[in-house]
């Protein structure tokens, strides 16, 4: 009786070890063509030494997709085969969606560029499968850094293939300084909500000027991160990357608060101070911006009348009836709007009728070539007396010089914002900057 248990032991341990054995092997292999998968890279190529090349077949889901199942398998072998005549023997791995690498000697990684230019000649001839040609569009991307790990270089010589493409390019070599860049920007989102919830981001306000009385009129809000070790963060940067990743509500609301606790107090003792805060286009349309704006003001007590929301004339033109819809919704609880970055776009009169803005912001281009071009002139004129005739005011972006400004007072526009009136700045500095420009001060 013990031995039979001891057997039946053995045989159960064999058993299990072949059985994991064919696991692994299955977990090595492509499902389709039988061939190395990239968990059979990631195995051999640890320590490795050598370069690294992806290769990316464009459009390798369409063509699949164009055979017959058992198509595919035949498909792959004349993909391989190209590949294995044209890189010396190298064994080819495969991944998904028409993904191929394989290791390079470290030696040759220096010459692997006529290597490539050799497959792409190769694939310039379309494949015989199955009785049909298929022509196969294809890229190819290097990393030639042994310093990381072979999974992070897997994704390094992808992303070199991406490149190589969108630049209309057979190939392109991996650039490792760009590696910090690319960590950034992945986590750069991450790290947002938090910047916003400590402090980090935080609210400029650039003055504006009334042209017919003199005095400072307004502001407008404009966001800003200060990070702890890269310092300031293109707004840019932060901004289109939120709006791009579904994340520019809570910047939004962010900001929309801070500008309005702030207009709620310099609208204290009388002063008529409007504030302007810009409107993402991801947030026209959506569901809690009315609600959004309506309990900001609430909370502050600030009147209406006194908020300017403010959106690219772009994005205001893309937008359908039912977000145009909204806009007028916003207008009748008697906040203003502002058509940002106005000539840069395609309005039509149809359009500006159908728009309820209470205001047109010429853009900076036309406001900068005032004085030297006539073009410009004529430009930034017709559109203060479109604007007038329709019931808005004009503020004028970038004025830069007194020159400048005397031409746009001259025109009949209504304010003007730019560096000559002043530049961003925190809170504190506006209390200060509106001291010395009270009309008291001034008089």
């Amino acid at each position: 009786m013990p031995a039979t248990v001891l057997m039946l032991g053995s045989m159960g341990h064999l058993a299990w070890r072949l059985h994991r054995q064919r696991f692994d092997e299955r977990g090595m292999v492509n499902e389709v063509s039988g061939h190395p998968n990239l968990n059979a890279l990631r195995a051999e190529g640890v320590e490795t030494q050598d370069g690294l090349i992806a290769a990316r077949i464009h459009n390798y889901a369409e063509a699949a997709t164009a055979l017959p199942a058992a198509a595919e398998k035949e498909l792959v072998e004349q993909i391989i085969l190209r590949l294995s005549l044209g890189n010396g023997g190298c064994k080819v791995y495969q991944g998904d969606e028409g993904i191929f690498m394989w290791l390079v000697p470290a030696g040759s990684v220096g010459n692997v560029g006529d290597q490539l230019a050799g497959l792409s000649a190769i694939f310039r001839s379309p494949a015989n499968v199955s009785g049909r040609l298929i022509d196969l569009g294809i890229a190819f991307g290097v990393d030639a850094d042994p310093g990381r790990s072979i999974q992070s270089r897997m994704s390094s010589a992808l992303l070199a293939c991406q490149e190589a493409q969108n630049a209309g390019e057979h190939w392109r070599v991996y650039d490792p300084t760009k590696l910090e860049a690319t960590e950034w920007r992945v986590t750069m989102l991450g790290e947002l909500d938090a910047a916003i919830d400590n402090g980090e981001v935080w609210v400029a306000f650039q003055p504006k000027l009334d042209l017919l009385s003199g005095e400072i009129c307004g502001a407008e809000a404009l966001v800003r991160w200060t990070h702890p070790e890269k310092g300031p963060i293109n707004p840019e940067e932060f901004i289109t990357a939120a709006e791009r990743h579904d994340r520019i509500e809570k910047l939004t609301e962010h900001v929309l608060n801070r500008a309005v606790q702030v207009a709620a107090s310099l609208n204290k003792g009388g002063r008529k101070f409007d504030m302007a805060v810009n409107l993402s286009p991801r947030l026209i349309g959506h569901a809690n911006l009315k609600p959004m704006v309506v309990q900001t003001l609430r909370r502050h007590g600030l009147p209406a009348e006194r908020l300017i929301l403010e959106i690219t004339e772009t994005a205001a033109m893309s937008s359908a009836e039912s977000a145009m819809q909204e806009l007028r919704d916003l207008r009748g609880i008697g906040l203003q709007l502002s058509i940002d970055d106005y000539g840069t776009g395609f309005s039509t009169l149809d359009y500006l009728k159908r728009c309820p803005a209470t205001e047109l912001k010429i853009d900076r281009s036309f406001v900068r070539m005032l004085v030297s071009s006539r073009s410009d002139r004529i430009m930034v004129n017709s559109t203060i007396e479109l604007a007038h005739s329709l019931g808005e005011e004009v503020v004028a972006e970038g004025v830069e010089d007194n020159e400048t400004l005397q031409l746009l007072g001259q025109m009949g526009c209504d304010k003007a914002q730019g560096y000559l009136i002043g530049r961003p700045m925190p809170y504190e500095a506006l209390v200060d900057y509106l001291a010395d420009h009270s009309p008291a001060k001034a008089a």
